[in-house]
């Protein structure tokens, strides 16, 4: 029988327990390495691109536009997604993944323009994403 030793610097990893990774943002180099295996190529902008493609989503795709507009943040589906139920994580539930789509695009609003953050406006960027 082995048993896992705990150090200050060491957290004791627990089988399915992802409470303890930290994000990892891929060189790169092996980013564009990996597109050109599978014939893509990388946007100029990634983050205007990506951005790009959550304004098309939320306007074109009738599953996004309903989860965005009737969202009452009541947290029934955090008891349902894998990735919540996992690391506990808000950020990466439904609520916050909405939470997010939902703050890029009122960071090109009106009421962002005139309110800024204090609607939730928020641009995307590294961090956030």
């Amino acid at each position: 029988m082995s048993h896992a030793v705990a150090t200050e610097h060491a957290p004791v990893f627990k089988m399915g327990d992802a409470s303890n990774f930290k994000p990892l943002k891929a060189r790169e180099d092996q980013i564009k390495t990996l597109h050109s295996k599978v014939d893509l190529e990388l946007p100029p902008n990634p983050l205007e691109h990506i951005e790009k493609r959550l304004r098309e989503g939320a306007a074109s795709n009738r599953n996004v536009k309903m989860v965005l507009e009737v969202c009452v943040h009541c947290s029934v589906s955090l008891d349902n997604c894998p990735t919540y139920v996992r690391i506990k994580d808000i950020y990466n539930s439904p609520v916050g993944r909405a939470e997010l789509i939902i703050a890029v695009l009122k960071a090109e609003s009106l009421s962002e323009r005139i309110f800024g953050k204090a609607v939730g406006a928020r641009a995307l960027d590294e961090e956030r994403l």
